[in-house]
């Protein structure tokens, strides 16, 4: 089937523009002479714009494309093999056009090559001039001015200065080497934190990733105190000394000041290492930093970095819906909703909006219209599911439907238990949750109670653990 092969795959996840783009960049004869790639190309398309792809076999494809000619089924695949080649050069070649300072490197780099002596200068002026104008100040730009200094040393012939004994000022080594070393302290303190992060499922051996020398090089010497540096020797210490809150505090004031010179890739990983420092100390207890998270988020919003290609994500949408929640600014939380629900991905934005203002309406205490706006939700993703489910037994238990929520917990576990491909933890979370709603809403005494809350405490793996023991301690207040 067409759209089971890896050329289908690539091409449905690009745009019409990028389609229009790829179209022309095939019917160019310098990239490509053989018609029938064109031709395979509009086919490919034609099954995408038609119902997302219906399923057409590589024999119907073959007619199309061929329609008095046997099928070869070799010919096809050579021709699909061929056509995804040509869409990677053109991967390629938008790339390098998105990277001005890039491509004009590269051009130093050819005239080198081929002793181009007329476009030396004209190459020069014009690469540090894009360098220079790129907003980029993360390491990939000092790569770039590390690059573009080799290149002329090169094409200036400094090495025939050095053997007239041309005087030492006169090269341009000094700034070859420090390009190269703010690019390297960069890139080291960030793969670093990268290794640091994922230390849970990876051992790496110390000795090999001792930065020891590098840190003290970067407190000591004033060149590496540069953003694209200090951002990582920050997030470095929130994760190697967590319970210093300094290295944090300055990290959320790089973020504020310099964020918009990374890439929009790397702002968001910088941010997500804040938002996770400030989140591990929430599941410690620190409430306070709930505040922090939100204020992260504003920023995210308010410079872009959480819109990718102009979207946010349903994750992220939720997590900012669910911390403001916690902190109580409903009206913030209303007007965040409104705002930006429709940069959401259009196959989800209905029912993440609609989970999302039921979430509001429940903290709000409008329980009637939380079951309201649950019903709007489509459960196309487990997260989803499971969010709504969760919202619904806590509104439900604040409506004192017992009976009604005794039919939801058991529907709930039999989804639970018929789901696969989600990890027998995640479950768990659920079914715990589950296990003690059906004890709470049973009748208890004191004793009881007290030993609930104990069990609740105990159990690792638990989703709405805070919600249970608020909801006994209610209960025991009733008691007492």
């Amino acid at each position: 089937m067409l759209k089971e092969s890896k050329l289908y795959r690539v091409l449905r996840q690009f745009t019409q523009v990028d389609l229009n783009r790829l179209e022309r960049f095939i019917k160019s004869p310098y990239f490509n002479s053989d018609e029938r790639l064109l031709n395979l190309f509009n086919e490919v398309r034609n099954q995408i714009v038609r119902n997302g792809g219906s399923g057409s076999s590589d024999e119907e494809i073959w007619i199309e494309l061929f329609p008095s000619e046997p099928y070869r089924d070799k010919t096809l695949r050579t021709l699909k093999s061929r056509l995804l080649v040509l869409v990677q050069e053109f991967l390629i070649i938008e790339e390098l056009r998105d990277n001005q300072a890039e491509e004009a490197v590269n051009l130093l780099d050819a005239l080198r090559k081929r002793e181009l002596t007329p476009l030396v200068n004209t190459g020069l002026k014009s690469a540090k001039r894009k360098i220079d104008r790129e907003l980029d100040r993360s390491s990939s730009y000092f790569y770039n001015l590390y690059q573009y200094e080799s290149s002329a040393y090169y094409l200036n012939k400094t090495e025939i200065k050095r053997l007239n004994r041309k005087i030492r000022d006169e090269l341009n080594l000094d700034e070859i080497i420090q390009n190269l070393d703010l690019f390297y302290a960069g890139e080291k303190l960030k793969y670093h934190c990268a290794i640091l992060g994922w230390e849970k499922l990876i051992s790496p051996k110390d000795a090999a990733y001792d930065i020891s020398d590098l840190l003290k090089n970067v407190d000591q010497n004033p060149k590496f105190h540069l953003p694209h540096i200090q951002i990582y020797k920050c997030i470095y210490e929130t994760l190697t000394t967590p319970d210093e809150e300094k290295p944090f505090l300055k990290l959320k004031e790089l973020i504020s000041s310099s964020i918009d010179l990374f890439p929009l890739s790397e702002a968001k990983e910088i941010l997500d290492a804040a938002n996770n420092y400030c989140l591990r100390k929430i599941n410690k207890g620190e409430i306070h930093y709930l505040d922090e998270l939100h204020s992260l988020y504003q920023m995210g919003l308010n410079s872009g970095v959480l819109l990718f290609n102009d979207q946010i994500s349903p994750w992220t949408f939720k997590n900012i819906v669910g911390v403001s929640l916690r902190l109580k600014r409903f009206d913030w939380t209303k007007t965040f909703i409104d705002t930006y629900a429709d940069h959401l991905e259009s196959d989800l934005k209905e029912s993440v909006k609609a989970l999302s203002l039921a979430q509001l309406n429940y903290y709000m205490q409008n329980y009637e219209e939380v079951i309201n706006q649950l019903r709007n939700v489509e459960f196309k993703e487990f997260a989803l599911k499971v969010n709504a489910e969760v919202t619904l037994i806590a509104t439900l238990y604040e409506l004192d439907e017992f009976d009604v929520l005794s039919d939801v917990l058991h529907n709930f576990s039999k989804f639970l238990n018929r789901i696969k491909n989600v990890n027998p933890e995640q479950k768990g979370l659920y079914k715990n949750l589950i296990k003690y709603v059906a004890r709470l809403i049973k009748p208890m005494g004191t004793q009881e109670l007290r030993d609930l809350k104990k069990s609740i405490k105990n159990t690792q793996g638990l989703a709405s653990k805070s919600w249970l023991l608020e909801k006994v301690d209610e209960l025991l207040g009733v008691n007492a």
